[in-house]
């Protein structure tokens, strides 16, 4: 087995890892966090948990959004058929691959605008942002995915 074909799986492996890290972090802040925060832990309480569970899932986001950045960069230029703009352009596979990468860029900015509008206390809750996200991100699995079944 050659060097190439080890660092190819390991690159697509970290890229699956990113994006259950973001994922399953956007899952379990938005549907399961913050209900039960809310209906289990007193009221005094719900901020000062909730504010350090927001501190960890920004970490996470961050390492999230570095190694599906870092490994897409990666997969697109040596594990896909685009060579050029134009193959990207005017290939089946590459206007999905153009949506997938249009999505995944609207789903790093919007968490980040959320988590820096947050931190410097022009908004409350990144509830709604991290919900947006949430959705916008398993659109941008379903993308990767119909990139990878689609012709070139």
């Amino acid at each position: 087995m050659s060097t190439r074909v080890i660092v190819d799986w390991f690159m697509q492996w970290f890229h699956i890892v990113g994006a259950s890290l973001g994922t399953g972090g956007a899952i379990m802040f938005t549907f399961i966090f913050t209900p039960v925060s809310s209906e289990f832990l007193p009221e005094e309480l719900i901020p000062v948990v909730r504010e350090e569970i927001q501190s960890r899932i920004g970490i996470l986001a961050f390492i999230s959004a570095a190694l599906l950045t870092t490994t897409g960069i990666y997969n697109l230029l040596f594990n896909t058929p685009i060579k050029s703009i134009n193959d990207l352009l005017n290939s089946g596979y590459g206007r999905v691959m153009a949506a997938h990468i249009a999505i995944a860029l609207t789903v790093s900015h919007l968490m980040i605008i959320a988590f820096v509008l947050h931190f410097t206390n022009v908004i409350d809750e990144v509830l709604p942002f991290t919900a947006a996200a949430f959705v916008l991100f398993t659109l941008t699995i379903g993308m990767g995915t119909l990139a990878r079944r689609t012709s070139f």
